[in-house]
């Protein structure tokens, strides 16, 4: 059984800039990058601890620009379907060697043990006793989400699962620069399957960059205000070390120059997942032949009436809770300037839909040196066009009258498959 060595603290979200300028408090801000700034603002609102009907930790949300898709209405279609998958891949590349270790990533506890448990409950229903006790399956928060009951989340789940309560991938306050792997206490050399649901990519803070064509250089967006003065946005051409790094790996560098996609060059500025590559570096730290798998509706995706109606069946009727995703530059800083001057009121969450393309590229540039052995590059695909090749075949034979499955699931299966092909949702994994 895979290991993972001593509780750690690790490296925090800042940059050189913020570490020399610090951040002092929300009525007084040093001139930081903004992703710094939408950080500290979500932080306080990231992580969720209580199950999906409690009205604890209920925030403000600003704005409601998307449907934000609820994974348990596809259950347990999608949890067969990611089993299945996990599986598979871990007999084709690392069976008989190694374990099947899994990552999950969370800021939605509520939901991850429930994916757990019925990820777990299924492998423990189809596998031999030899090849259940192979899995193991740890549950790492983003940030740190201590004062759990741990014992009794997990005690109805088989198998050796766990969840690090002081373990984090993003903890506070510590600044991550270049020399950041010095400070990092968890490692797990054996492969790595890290799944992130749909509590990962909006919480992560992007930087606001645009291109000067005059200098032909990336400009970067910093922040910063007096107390009791709204907050002021500038842009610099002294990119940080983050940002700097974010937009190589998209754009690539000629020369040490940056070169731009004149699709996102608008004048306002365009956000990049600066955080992401943070995320990404810090997992080539602690689990260095780690695989990825995600899953989240991207830009661009707009369900269909069809696809609303069944919805509304598996929920009972039920809207889908709003989630806001913030791409006006003007937007972001009235949020934040109100917060600094009023830092008694409660907090309201910014969120960004993730952007699969700038995602995908930055995932395979990343890796590109670092994966152990030969592996597929980053790639992505529709929740219907995975949960096709990876549903047990019983369901789309649900006619077939040595089927064993009761017909009344059989419906029910075949319904989320249908939902599935219809959805937002998409799959990126490596």
């Amino acid at each position: 059984m895979a290991t993972i060595s001593s509780v750690y603290r690790c490296c925090a979200l800042g940059s050189k800039r913020s570490a020399r300028f610090g951040v002092h408090s929300r009525r007084h801000y040093g001139i930081v990058p903004l992703r710094d700034l939408i950080e500290l603002q979500n932080r306080p609102s990231i992580i969720r601890r209580h199950d999906f009907f409690s009205q604890h930790g209920r925030t403000q949300s600003y704005g409601k620009s998307h449907t934000e898709e609820r994974l348990l209405d596809y259950d347990p279609i999608l949890t067969q379907c990611i089993a299945r998958w996990l599986w598979l891949h871990y007999k084709i590349t690392d069976y008989p060697y190694y374990d099947l270790n899994i990552f999950n990533v969370f800021t939605d506890l509520p939901q991850s043990v429930y994916f757990m448990r019925k990820i777990m409950q299924y492998f423990h229903q189809v596998l031999p006793a030899e090849s259940f006790t192979r899995i193991n399956y740890y549950l790492i928060p983003l940030y740190r989400c201590s004062k759990t009951d741990k014992e009794h989340l997990l005690r109805d789940i088989p198998g050796n699962v766990h969840l690090i309560e002081e373990t984090t991938l993003f903890p506070l306050n510590k600044p991550l620069g270049p020399n950041y792997r010095d400070g990092s206490e968890i490692f797990i050399h054996d492969p790595v399957r890290v799944l992130m649901f749909n509590d990962i990519f909006p919480k992560l803070a992007q930087d606001l960059v645009r291109y000067d064509s005059k200098s032909r250089k990336w400009e970067q967006c910093y922040a910063g205000s007096e107390a009791g003065s709204p907050l002021s946005l500038q842009f610099s051409s002294d990119l940080d070390y983050w940002c700097d790094h974010t937009l190589k790996s998209l754009y690539g560098s000629e020369n040490g120059v940056l070169n731009p996609d004149g699709r996102e060059t608008n004048s306002n500025g365009v956000y990049v997942p600066t955080q992401f590559v943070q995320l990404l570096e810090q997992l080539k730290v602690n689990a260095p032949d780690y695989r990825l798998f995600a899953i989240d509706t991207p830009k661009h995706h707009h369900p269909g009436t069809f696809a609303s109606r069944i919805r509304r069946f598996f929920t009972g009727g039920r809207e889908c809770e709003s989630q806001p995703a913030y791409t006006d530059p003007h937007n972001i800083a009235a949020v934040l300037s109100a917060a600094s001057q009023a830092p008694g009121a409660s907090p309201t969450k910014i969120r960004f839909r993730p952007n699969f393309d700038q995602l995908q590229t930055i995932t395979n540039h990343i890796n590109d040196s670092d994966t152990h052995g030969v592996f597929p590059p980053c790639q992505t695909e529709t929740l219907g066009a995975f949960c096709d090749k990876w549903v047990d075949v019983k369901v789309k034979q649900r006619t077939d009258r040595t089927n064993a499955l009761p017909q009344e699931f059989l419906d029910r299966l075949q319904l989320q498959l249908e939902l599935a092909r219809r959805s937002p949702l998409a799959i990126m994994h490596t």
